[in-house]
């Protein structure tokens, strides 16, 4: 039988070594085969694998707040109600730095009197950034008053830190105009969910 060359590992070794490794591997942290490196203090290096975080583990200003939000409200009174769809009230929004989109949720509520002679609608929009949704007629008796409510939607992207976008309130009615009085009132009120 042929002799392994002077200084050549037995089987033997060779699997007492393998043994000794397995042992090793069976022991130590999972992190250590993960790809991931601790390059200092509260940091790790991800390039080389995948980093899966707990729900919850990382706070909103450790992600340096990714979402954030504000509310909107304004309000008009004393105005006329025309049968062209007009705006009684606008409102500007001013995008904060950093943030390129929104979501906007607003309701717009008009309350005006009829003050003509013959039964009459009232309408009203809420109106973002020039989309607006259904307007439905209330209807109103002659020399009486009325609600109109409208709530409304929107998403928008490509905003600028410092840029500006508009919230409106529109009203109108079916047949004749009505004119400005003191009780007439339109509010709008929503939020805005900011994100980057």
């Amino acid at each position: 039988m042929a002799r392994l060359p002077k200084g050549s590992p037995t089987l033997r070794d060779v699997l007492r070594d393998q043994r000794r490794q397995l042992r090793k591997q069976g022991t130590a942290s999972s992190f250590s085969r993960s790809g991931l490196q601790v390059t200092g203090e509260g940091v790790v290096d991800a390039s080389a694998g995948t980093l899966l975080l707990a729900p919850g583990s990382v706070s909103n200003e450790d992600l340096a707040n990714p979402v954030n939000g504000s509310y909107i409200y304004d309000y008009v009174t004393n105005f006329p109600v025309t049968v062209a769809p007009s705006f009684i009230r606008t409102t500007t929004i001013t995008v904060p730095a950093g943030f390129t989109q929104a979501i906007v949720s607003v309701t717009a509520r008009v309350y005006a009197i009829n003050g003509t002679a013959g039964l009459d609608y009232l309408y009203c929009q809420a109106n973002v950034s020039g989309s607006s949704g259904l307007a439905i007629p209330t209807q109103v008796a002659a020399s009486g008053s009325g609600t109109n409510v409208s709530p409304f939607s929107s998403v928008l992207t490509g905003l600028t830190g410092g840029g500006t976008f508009s919230v409106q309130i529109t009203a109108s009615t079916a047949f004749a105009s009505w004119p400005a009085n003191a009780s007439n009132a339109g509010d709008v009120a929503g939020s805005v969910i900011w994100l980057r």
